[in-house]
């Protein structure tokens, strides 16, 4: 049962990352970086509540959200058998890209959308474009440029029901690079293509030029 103070989640929250580092290299090579990765991601919202615009519709919560494989919500193909989120050769884990589409600032895609940046640690998969982790927190909300008023009212509805801030989308990359840094080109693993699955537009709305390894975000 949550906090019902502040809506966490019994027990402490998980512990920040100290290093970035690379697992399952097939070149022996790895990579470092201090601190969370920032990302930037889209939700639905569903009343006052932020959802997966996956077919999951899963509910994020206030704090740090876990991700989980749920591939049973889905056609398929996913990997077998039950793993911890995300997996290499699967296409589970919380999404974030490493900066806010393009397409964002022109139209949504998802009515009634919600846009923010995260912060993500624990282990994670990360592409050229984005990245999939363990662990995220949202630390500011946006709209869309077309959203109604009252659609701005309900994300800063929401924000503060989160204890986070809610910005116009045009100040949403300036106040997100208060919280953290995303991932920077000379700190993304060795490239090389993935497993053979085919995942579709499952990974990402945007196209992935090349996937890179599994990183590991875990404190020390």
């Amino acid at each position: 049962m949550s906090c019902p103070s502040c809506g966490r989640p019994p027990g402490a929250p998980p512990e920040r990352p100290l290093a970035l580092t690379q697992l399952s290299c097939r070149c022996g090579a790895v990579a470092r970086r201090q601190g969370e990765v920032l990302g930037y991601r889209a939700w639905r919202l569903e009343g006052h509540e932020l959802a997966s615009l996956n077919a999951s519709r899963a509910r994020w919560t206030l704090g740090p959200n876990k991700a989980d494989c749920r591939r049973e919500e889905y056609a398929g193909p996913w990997h077998d058998p039950p793993h911890a989120a995300p997996h290499p050769d699967c296409a589970c884990g919380l999404y974030a890209w490493h900066n806010p589409p393009s397409h964002w600032a022109e139209s949504s895609d998802v009515v009634p959308a919600v846009v923010g940046a995260v912060l993500l640690w624990g282990e994670a998969e990360v592409y050229d474009d984005g990245l999939r982790a363990e662990w995220a927190e949202p630390v500011v909300l946006s709209w869309l440029p077309a959203a109604s008023e009252d659609h701005r009212d309900r994300v800063t509805t929401v924000a503060g029901e989160f204890g986070i801030e809610a910005v116009p989308f045009e100040l949403l990359f300036d106040r997100a690079r208060e919280y953290g840094e995303p991932i920077r080109d000379e700190e993304m693993p060795p490239k090389w293509w993935p497993p053979d699955v085919q995942l579709g537009t499952h990974r990402f709305a945007c196209r992935l030029v090349a996937p890179g390894g599994l990183l590991n975000l875990r404190g020390t």
